[in-house]
């Protein structure tokens, strides 16, 4: 499923997931932009004028029925937050959605990196829906030039629970390859129902866990609260 019929239903309200892009109504960019500006954050205008797209963020809204968004800027250090109300989310485009477009501008490496995931053995690579995030996400779903040089494929997976050490460990190998041929960072960000894992983080764990006869270790979660150490791995 994609556009509106993407959006996760929860209790009647329209629900989008971190990492989720969503086009915003006329209405919410004319709120934003008028916030923005009492931030000092003048550049969002402009942002949203060329492309009505945020990002859904890891964070608690403060109102409810309202979404977390952030906005990006042509700067790397411009980045602005903010709450939408779920009303005013016009479409949604999840990473999974972005993972089999059509690649712009592959002499970029992470556009090329992202290219070689596209083959029918990416399809059942990773353990859960995947797709591109950051400035790849955002280029794919709103059009408007994000990614350069220097930039890195930093990939989403969402599992509903995290998946055992040859998984991570074959994903692992894949994306490493992929990079290098690409000449790319290619950065892997494991979505579980406890939180963000970092699949390096993940991996590390295993082998601390090893020595205790455990399938992993603690990690760091990255929660809507903030870092969390916690167990993610269920029973032993």
């Amino acid at each position: 499923m994609t556009g509106l019929t993407r959006l996760t239903q929860v209790t009647g309200i329209a629900v989008a997931r971190v990492h989720d892009l969503v086009e915003l109504s006329p209405t919410a960019v004319i709120e934003l932009c008028g916030q923005a500006a009492q931030d000092g954050a003048s550049w969002v205008a402009e942002s949203l004028d060329t492309s009505a797209w945020a990002v859904v963020r890891r964070a608690r809204p403060v109102h409810g029925h309202n979404v977390a968004v952030g906005v990006r800027g042509p700067l790397r250090h411009q980045r602005w937050g903010a709450e939408v109300p779920v009303s005013d989310i016009v479409r949604t485009l999840s990473p999974d959605d972005l993972a089999f477009r059509g690649v712009p501008r592959r002499h970029l490496p992470a556009f090329h990196a992202l290219s070689l995931l596209q083959t029918p053995d990416a399809r059942n690579l990773f353990p859960g829906p995947w797709g591109p995030g950051g400035s790849v996400g955002a280029e794919l779903a709103g059009g408007v030039e994000s990614v350069h040089a220097k930039s890195d494929l930093d990939l989403v997976v969402r599992v509903a629970e995290v998946p055992d050490a040859a998984t991570l460990e074959a994903v692992n190998q894949v994306v490493a390859a992929v990079g290098e041929k690409a000449d790319a960072q290619v950065d892997v960000l494991v979505e579980t129902p406890h939180g963000g894992i970092h699949l390096s983080e993940l991996l590390a764990s295993v082998s601390d866990g090893a020595a205790d006869g455990k399938r992993g270790g603690s990690v760091v979660a990255r929660t809507p609260d903030g870092p969390a150490l916690l167990y993610p791995w269920g029973a032993s």
